[in-house]
């Protein structure tokens, strides 16, 4: 279920990069720019959907304080690869940005998934 919810929130996370891409702010030209954790600015927190409940609104800003509690764990390398990420870049264009090799940038990013997945996993609050 975990990973179903998961894989949901990243191609709505994705979808909304890619809308933001082909309507770019009138107030910025320059690319929306990550944070300390590598994240993009909260979406939820500027403007949240009308269709949300404020149930869920607490529940997505849970779960991005989690996220970033676990951002905050990984090493330096594969934070900046996976907020490029995030952020929209492809691997070729992180790879081209970092003047790293792709496969230097895939590895990255693999292992950081994996140890992300393994974090946060950690960090939920125990079931009975």
């Amino acid at each position: 279920m975990r990973s179903w919810i998961l894989g949901v929130a990243h191609n709505l996370a994705l979808n909304e990069l890619r809308r933001q891409r082909r309507r770019p702010a009138i107030v910025s030209s320059q690319p929306e720019t990550a944070g300390e954790t590598g994240m993009p600015d909260d979406p939820i927190a500027r403007m949240p959907d009308p269709r949300l409940q404020p149930d869920d609104i607490v529940w997505l800003r849970e779960q991005r304080t989690r996220l970033t509690e676990a951002l905050g764990q990984l090493p330096d390398v594969q934070r900046a690869v996976i907020g490029l990420y995030a952020n929209g870049y492809s691997q070729s264009e992180i790879a081209s940005r970092l003047d790293e090799p792709l496969g230097t940038v895939k590895t990255r990013m693999r292992r950081g998934l994996l140890r992300l997945r393994d974090i946060v996993h950690d960090l939920e609050p125990d079931r009975e």
